[in-house]
This record gives C-alpha cells, structure tokens and sequence, in this order.
C-alpha cells in the first residue's frame, strides 16, 4: 500500500525485509546504528586467536569424558520421541486437546 508516495508495510512484511537484508551480509560485514544514522559497515580482517593446544585438547577430553556415544544418544532420542508421540495420542483419544499439568504439593496450597 502507497500513502503519499510513502510505502505502508505490515509489521511482518517490515520483519521479512529486515531479515533478508540481515541475511544478504557477507562475511565481515554488519550494519551499524548511530544516534543519526543506520549504515554498512565491512569489518577489518582479523586473525584467528591461537588458543593454546594443550587447553583445547584438555577441553576436548573433558567433554568427551562425559559424553555418550552417537548411537546411544540416538535412541535415547528416539525412545522419549515415542514416549512423547504416544502420550499425544493417549490424550487425543481421550478427547483432550492437550496434557495438563501434574499438580504438585505447591500447587494444591
């Protein structure tokens, strides 16, 4: 819609366009807001930081310590996913539109 030769755009339409031009960036570039402007803005190159080897590799193994393997993690995921889908179902054929909530001792005060 034009109003006198402005352009009247819905909030979601201002939303999409905003996130486009956001998403059009290269790399290193960015917008930058001033109190009396809005303007691009491509960063300088910067180098990577070198972390120390020994650090990450520290790092590395104490989160590994504590991770469980890929195929684990997968059918853990797959089991609370089938927990979930029949849960739904169960409350579907009860005619319910969806769960409640479990009523704990602090919510029966």
């Amino acid at each position: 819609m034009e109003e006198d030769g402005q352009e009247d755009w819905s909030r979601e339409e201002k939303v999409a366009k905003l996130a486009q031009r956001l998403m059009s960036l290269k790399r290193r570039e960015c917008y930058v807001k001033l109190p009396d402007m809005v303007g691009k803005y491509e960063v300088p190159f910067v180098e990577d930081y070198l972390l120390n080897p020994e650090t990450v590799l520290e790092f590395e193994k104490a989160v590994q310590k504590n991770a469980i393997p890929q195929h684990e993690a997968d059918q853990i995921l797959k089991e609370a996913e089938a927990r979930f889908l029949a849960r739904g179902k169960d409350y579907e054929s009860k005619g319910k539109s969806r769960p409640t909530k479990k009523r704990t001792l602090s919510s029966q005060q």
